[in-house]
């Protein structure tokens, strides 16, 4: 084989541990992790990233008024366990009437693995799912992979994968989290939901504010929100 194919071909290949994402229409699917190793006994982190393209989107767990939340099921080695998705923060896409909740361009879908302590320092485990989900624009497509990513065992504590720490960081950023200066009730007023929310003395005043159902059919999502 001559010089400049050999290297061709060595170019081409997958880095370790990661395998080239699937390509679907208007969609690019891939398992990543966030270190570089699993440590037995120990949780380690992986994504299903997703990304999109310009004006494309995928769905949150609550979809809208339209379109299906993107689904994850693994299969693992024994005595390995997949937590649920964690779901980042949407944002509201409006379509002609109809509003639904969902993400463009990239977004990440972060698991927690939990790692059995068995499993053997220096060995290599292939972590496999199946990622369904639905790319919409004016028209809706279904997509599908089936995804794999293979992981050495560590000895001892792993090193952040620098491919992914910024990804994974902004990923963390934009998920939900209590937030213990504002205090929150809701109540019906005829055909309303109220949202209240009390300031901790000295914090600054919410000036934006955007409700997202976490259950469908409890919100019109296309109606205007009043703060």
């Amino acid at each position: 084989m001559p010089l400049m194919l050999m290297l061709l071909v060595v170019l081409a290949l997958p880095r370790p541990g990661r395998a080239a994402p699937v390509e679907q229409p208007h969609s690019r699917a891939e398992l990543i992790a966030e270190r570089t190793a699993l440590e037995p006994g120990r949780t380690a982190t992986v994504a299903v990233r997703l990304q999109l393209d310009e004006h494309w989107h995928v769905y949150w767990k609550n979809p809208g008024d339209s379109g299906m939340a993107t689904s994850v099921s693994w299969s693992l080695p024994e005595a390995f366990q997949a937590g649920p998705i964690q779901w980042p923060a949407p944002h509201r896409i409006d379509v002609g009437p109809l509003t639904s909740y969902g993400y463009e361009g990239e977004v990440l879908h972060l698991v927690d693995i939990a790692v059995p302590p068995g499993v053997e320092p220096g060995s290599r485990v292939p972590l496999r799912a199946r990622a369904d989900w639905l790319v919409c624009k004016e028209i809706c497509l279904p997509a599908s992979a089936d995804l794999v990513l293979e992981l050495p065992v560590a000895s001892g504590a792993s090193a952040a994968d620098a491919r992914w720490s910024a990804a994974f960081a902004a990923a963390r950023a934009a998920l939900p989290v209590a937030q213990s200066q504002l205090k929150l009730a809701a109540y019906r007023s005829a055909d309303q939901l109220i949202v209240r929310v009390t300031h901790a003395d000295g914090m600054p005043v919410v000036r934006e504010l955007d409700f997202f159902a976490d259950h469908e059919g409890l919100i019109q999502y296309a109606a205007a929100q009043r703060l």
